[in-house]
C-alpha cells in the first residue's frame, strides 16, 4: 500500500511540474470559440432553409430543361424559381416544439412546422435574440412556467 501511495505522489508531482510549465490559457480564445458556437447554432436554421430552397430550384431547373428539350416551341423561356419571403411579426413571440403547440404541414410537398399556439405572443425577454432556438434565457419566460 505504501509503494502505491509513493507512486501516486510521484506521478502527481510530475503532473504539477508539467502544469506549471504550461502557458496561461487565453480567455479571449474561449470567448471567441463560444461566440462561434452560438453563431453556428443561430445559422443552422437559415442555412437549412436556404439549402432546401436551392434543392427545389435545382429540381425546377432540371424539369424546365427536360421541357425545353422535349417541347422546344411550347416551353416558356422563363425559368420558374421558388423564392422565400420573410414576414416580420409585430411583436416577438415565444413558441415551443410541443406536439400540442405545433403541427406538421406540407407546402408544395415540403414538410414545414406550423406553430398553432403561440405560448407567449408578446414576449420581450431581455437578452434573447429573435429566431433564437433553445436559448438559455427562454426558461425565464412566463409561458415556460405554466
Amino acid at each position: 500500500y505504501s509503494r502505491s501511495w509513493e507512486h501516486s505522489v510521484k506521478d502527481f508531482s510530475v503532473l504539477i511540474a508539467r502544469i506549471i510549465k504550461c502557458d496561461n490559457h487565453a480567455t479571449r480564445d474561449t470567448l471567441s470559440l463560444n461566440e462561434a458556437h452560438q453563431l453556428i447554432r443561430k445559422l443552422s436554421r437559415p442555412i437549412g432553409e436556404i439549402s432546401t430552397l436551392i434543392q427545389e430550384n435545382i429540381q425546377l431547373a432540371e424539369q424546365h430543361k427536360k421541357n425545353v428539350v422535349s417541347n422546344r416551341t411550347s416551353t416558356p423561356m422563363v425559368l420558374k424559381q421558388k423564392d422565400e419571403e420573410i414576414l416580420n411579426l409585430g411583436d416577438p413571440r415565444t413558441v415551443c416544439a410541443s406536439n400540442t403547440c405545433t403541427q406538421l404541414i406540407k407546402i408544395d410537398g415540403i414538410a414545414k412546422v406550423n406553430y398553432v399556439n403561440h405560448c407567449h405572443p408578446h414576449c420581450y425577454l431581455i437578452g434573447v435574440k429573435v429566431e433564437w432556438i433553445d436559448h438559455e434565457k427562454l426558461k425565464d419566460c412566463t409561458a415556460m412556467n405554466k
